[in-house]
């Protein structure tokens, strides 16, 4: 089942399963749900949930990277495969941090993985170097 909400100019119009339905149908089909989490998530992320082919685990010990992730301050759930399930970019940039990866994806700034910023000799040498 699916829901959505579209905002028009004189009203909203709310959706199930693309068939149009009140207000409270719709309610009564997704309750409200908390805007925060306990780990202190926002509910309204922009990025939907990700999963990391590079950061997967054995099958094996999901249990322990679970509880490993827990332990360090970074709650972290898997799929079947191994796979961590990131709710947020910051949750996957924390992740990352404690496991020692790093994703140049992410627009970090050098300072989050280690690397000084160049000087301006080195820039130039790397675009023209004769």
């Amino acid at each position: 089942m699916t829901g959505k909400i579209v905002f028009g100019k004189d009203r909203t119009h709310y959706f199930i399963d693309r068939v149009e339905v009140s207000a409270k149908a719709f309610l009564e089909a997704f309750p409200d749900k908390p805007m925060a989490t306990e780990d202190g998530d926002t509910a309204l992320s922009a990025v939907p949930e990700m999963v990391s082919e590079a950061m997967a685990v054995p099958i094996k010990s999901i249990k322990a990277h679970k509880e490993l992730a827990k332990a360090h301050g970074v709650p972290t759930e898997f799929d079947k495969h191994g796979r961590p399930i990131f709710t947020s970019r910051d949750h996957q940039r924390r992740y990352a941090q404690i496991h020692g990866f790093v994703n140049k994806d992410d627009n970090w700034s050098a300072k989050n993985y280690g690397v000084r910023p160049r000087t301006e000799e080195e820039l130039r040498a790397e675009i023209f170097d004769g």
